[in-house]
């Protein structure tokens, strides 16, 4: 599983090398798409141009796996670790299966809204755009999310899973995981997703679908002096 050392540079040069944007040794997602940076090796050097490009708009970016050196002008946190699981087994996906409707643009902003309460900064106005999405409504507002960010050839992620902490502790979450996993492996790739090593509710979530961890990567948050 070497792709998964560098998955944001391998998603940006492979599947979904159309949204990429590059200058010298960078890769990145448009701002409205997704905040991540990539390098093929660690410990590249950046122009400090290219990686002012990188952040316009932005504001931070994140490095993840390969972490380069930093230009001065630029300001990067403490990095914090990464689990990446995998599943290979499909899993049953329980009750509520039935009550997953698919996310579409439409749905842009609520999905904004929704993910903004767990992780503010990384679901975009166009992440959707990068997989399909899906979500449990009640009542007319979503409540639960999932669905899928990276490409990569033999891979697929994971990844904007959450609930709405009113509605938590009906399992929803379990069923969107179950059910992004089990679509990806017949579809004959393998299903992947990244969680912080110190979220044991979410690792225990994901062990119980059949993810097992298969590495550790590094991630690094970078901004300009200016607005650290």
């Amino acid at each position: 599983m070497a792709v998964l050392d560098n998955p944001f540079w391998c998603a940006l040069t492979t599947e979904q090398a159309s949204f990429a944007r590059e200058s010298g040794d960078l890769r990145w997602f448009p701002a409205d798409v997704a905040p991540f940076c990539a390098i093929e090796r660690a410990k590249q050097p950046l122009d400090a141009a290219v990686l002012d490009a990188a952040l316009g708009g932005c504001g931070k970016r994140y490095f993840a796996g390969m972490l380069p050196v930093l230009p001065a002008g630029f300001h990067a946190g403490r990095p914090i670790t990464l689990l990446q699981m995998a599943c290979t087994a499909i899993p049953d996906p329980g009750p509520h299966a039935s009550t997953l409707l698919d996310l579409g643009a439409d749905d842009a902003a609520a999905m904004s809204a929704l993910t903004g309460l767990v992780f503010p900064g990384f679901f975009r106005p166009r992440t959707h755009e990068l997989g399909r999405y899906v979500g449990i409504v009640r009542g007319r507002e979503l409540v639960a999310m999932g669905g899928e960010r990276l490409a990569i050839p033999g891979y697929r992620e994971v990844s904007a899973i959450c609930t709405h902490p009113a509605h938590r502790g009906h399992g929803y979450a379990r069923v969107i995981v179950r059910h992004l996993a089990g679509r990806i492996l017949a579809e004959g790739r393998v299903p992947f997703l990244h969680v912080r090593d110190t979220n044991t509710p979410a690792r225990r979530l994901y062990e119980d679908a059949d993810f097992r961890i298969v590495n550790r990567i590094p991630l690094l948050a970078v901004d300009r002096e200016s607005d650290a």
